[in-house]
């Protein structure tokens, strides 16, 4: 795994909790699992849990086979069955990705992915009518949102107002950074315009990597 420093990385372990899986008690002996993995992993990983999904992350590749290998063996030793995978975030894409994929080495295919990210966005939306990304306008009055969302509209985007709320949607996050300028330079003065993310649907890293040793 070739590491670069925007690089995230995390092990992704999911429990087997099937009836063909593990015994109730094996099963409840799980529950307290995450803090076991956090006592030693040490600092250098962060971990979350999601149900019987437990997630592992660092910048830090050394780190994070590192983890899957101590994941493996706590998990041996607590008779525990579960499936686990190293993935990276794909930054073009927005999803995290099997770890020995390669990521677009050149401008050229960066663009390509970028492109067929999007229509691939596009497509979702087309089915779901939901954006991973949106540009929130706020403390603008009734009239002003409205007013705000027509103009929008009117420059071809998909805005909506709400009460006293303006939703722009955006197919990435690179488009939604793009955006926040187009509607500030509309938008009243004391707006507070900020980005919002569907993370059920982005998954996007939302932790903090603190570097240092195990304690």
């Amino acid at each position: 795994m070739e590491a670069s420093p925007r690089d995230e990385w995390r092990v992704e372990v999911t429990l087997d909790y099937s009836e063909h899986g593990n015994s109730l008690g094996e099963r409840l002996g799980a529950l307290d699992l995450d803090d076991e993995f956090r006592e030693r992993l040490g600092r250098r990983v962060i971990v979350t849990r999601d149900g019987p999904k437990l997630f592992a992350y660092s910048r830090d590749p050394a780190a994070v086979r590192e983890a899957k290998t101590l994941i493996e063996q706590i998990l041996e030793e607590d008779s525990l069955d579960a499936t686990i995978a190293v993935t990276r975030w794909h930054p073009i894409e927005e999803a995290w990705q099997d770890a020995e994929l390669p990521l677009p080495q050149t401008p050229e295919q960066e663009e390509a992915e970028r492109e067929a990210n999007e229509v691939a966005e596009q497509a979702e939306v087309a089915e779901t009518g939901e954006y991973d990304w949106q540009v929130a306008v706020e403390h603008v009055s009734f009239g002003e949102a409205r007013e705000l969302a027509e103009r929008l509209r009117e420059d071809g985007l998909d805005a909506e107002a709400h009460w006293r709320h303006v939703l722009v949607g955006a197919l990435t996050e690179e488009r939604a950074e793009e955006l926040v300028e187009r509607v500030r330079a509309i938008a009243p003065d004391d707006a507070r315009i900020h980005i919002r993310a569907n993370l059920d649907d982005v998954n996007a890293p939302t932790f903090f990597f603190f570097p240092g040793v195990a304690p």
